[in-house]
């Protein structure tokens, strides 16, 4: 941050708020440091600084204000219902403003996704940090600043009456990830920090976890998770990538146990090639998991990466990826990646969902190259059907195998879409379903039957693949915590 003081502009009055009763104003805030974080709901990294300036807030209460500016960058994100479903979802409590032809992000000179602009108690821009990773600045920063406001006697107005917009009660709340088997469903209950065990009818047989985040190594509801997101079934052991932890859980399906494999709990950047005991490390967001003969591969999508973890040697190393999000070919380090979210593998193949890219990748099993199938881009985006190398996303968060050799199913979360894709033929279209979407984070296909996610509508829906009938699955746990 610079030294030297700069008048802060005042926010537009027309700006779309969530938090608050009434548009905040910058002028009113005298005796406060305000933090204005430019943010978009796609980022993985914004969402590792909404917990640092969480833990700023609750530190200094009411001599802090942290105003979340939503600068979207994917067209999906602009729209005011899918700002509220972000600050719902990711547990955001501080007022937001959404920018949505990024009028205000463009006046402030941000440049990358999170950026955070200090204002000091007397209304004067102190300067802007970009990226993650800054806590302690900033807390320093603040504390220096409220102790020379309160020399000079600077005495902050009343707090800012909040009003949240909560979601309506559901089963499940934003559920992330869905897995089939022959008599289970196995559902990532993001938005309640829990696994369900379902029938196909969607009665609750079991939940491991309960709504409260944590990292609780314990059986059933007493054990605890965070943001849950991608499961991998092994024999009797269901694995989680338990996101909001930064951690790789295992579940005993026979003993109902809950035990962490993988990482300390704690937000990290992971700057060795191979780690010998899993658990002292800070992972960074892993999103997705595949077991591929005894290895568990992870999508680490906070560090743009590909890791794997093999089970016998209880041993971590980094597969592929570069580390700074982008698109390009190659092995090892020579491939970047840009948040990846989704993993599917067939004989020769692993096919993985690079998000903030909109692409799907190919990585060859015999060689390790890293290959792009569809994606253009950081910034291409769009919807766009029919011969695979003209085709456009927009911010795919999942992808699985079909039925039939050589189909794949995508989720085409921020098109609202459930995308097909013929490798055969080289073609992809969209599936007709007769239900609407709402931001799909998750597909599964078993039985004839696609499963799918459907993520902001907090519902598990099912299709008839042979029919192309769609059905959502009566969730109901009313015994769920009486086993």
């Amino acid at each position: 941050m610079g030294d030297g003081r700069i008048p802060v502009p005042e926010l537009p009055v027309d700006m779309d708020w969530f938090n608050v009763q009434e548009p905040v104003r910058l002028g009113s805030q005298r005796g406060r440091v305000v933090l204005l974080n430019f943010w978009t709901a796609s980022s993985i990294a914004c969402q590792h600084m909404i917990h640092d300036l969480d833990w700023l807030q609750r530190k200094y209460t009411d001599r802090l204000l942290v105003i979340g500016i939503h600068a979207p960058k994917f067209a999906h994100e602009r729209a005011i219902d899918q700002v509220q479903k972000a600050v719902n979802r990711l547990h955001i409590h501080h007022p937001v403003a959404n920018d949505p032809d990024l009028h205000i992000w463009r006046q402030y000179r941000a440049s990358v996704w999170p950026s955070t602009v200090m204002i000091d108690p007397e209304g004067g821009v102190v300067g802007m940090l970009r990226g993650t990773g800054h806590r302690q600045t900033l807390d320093n920063l603040i504390g220096s600043h409220l102790e020379f406001a309160e020399r000079r006697g600077l005495i902050p107005e009343q707090p800012l009456a909040r009003e949240c917009e909560p979601e309506r009660s559901a089963v499940v709340l934003f559920p992330g990830r869905i897995l089939a088997t022959p008599g289970r469903l196995y559902i990532s209950d993001s938005g309640h920090n829990r696994i369900l065990e379902t029938d196909h009818h969607g009665r609750v047989l079991r939940a491991f976890g309960s709504h409260s985040p944590g990292l609780v190594d314990a059986a059933g509801i007493f054990a605890a998770f965070s943001n849950p997101q991608g499961l991998c079934l092994d024999g009797d052991f269901l694995y989680v990538a338990d996101a909001g932890n930064h951690a790789i859980r295992r579940i005993d399906l026979i003993a109902g146990e809950v035990t962490t494999i993988a990482g300390n709990g704690m937000h990290g950047v992971m700057n060795q090639a191979w780690y010998e005991d899993p658990r002292q490390v800070s992972l960074n967001t892993p999103w997705s998991l595949l077991m591929l003969g005894g290895r568990l591969l992870v999508t680490m999508a906070g560090q743009h990466q590909l890791w794997l973890m093999d089970l016998s040697s209880n041993r971590l190393q980094l597969l592929a990826g570069s580390g700074e999000p982008g698109l390009r070919d190659g092995v090892q380090g020579g491939a970047v990646m840009a948040q990846p979210t989704g993993l599917a593998a067939d004989a020769g193949f692993v096919y993985i969902t690079d998000s903030d890219s909109s692409a799907l990748r190919r990585l060859d099993r015999s060689t390790g190259r890293i290959d792009t199938l569809i994606g253009r881009g950081i910034f291409e985006n769009g919807d766009t059907d029919g011969i695979l190398d003209r085709v456009q996303w927009q911010y795919p968060l999942d992808v699985c195998t079909g039925e039939a050799a050589g189909i794949l199913y995508v989720a085409d979360t921020y098109n609202n879409k459930i995308k097909r894709i013929d490798l055969d033929a080289k073609t992809v279209s969209s599936l007709y379903l007769a239900h609407e979407l709402d931001e799909p984070g998750g597909v599964y296909v078993h039985g004839g039957r696609l499963w799918i996610a459907n993520t902001n509508a907090h519902e598990i829906l099912c299709v008839d693949l042979a029919s192309g009938i769609c059905q959502a699955v009566a969730l109901n746990d009313e015994d769920a915590f009486d086993l």
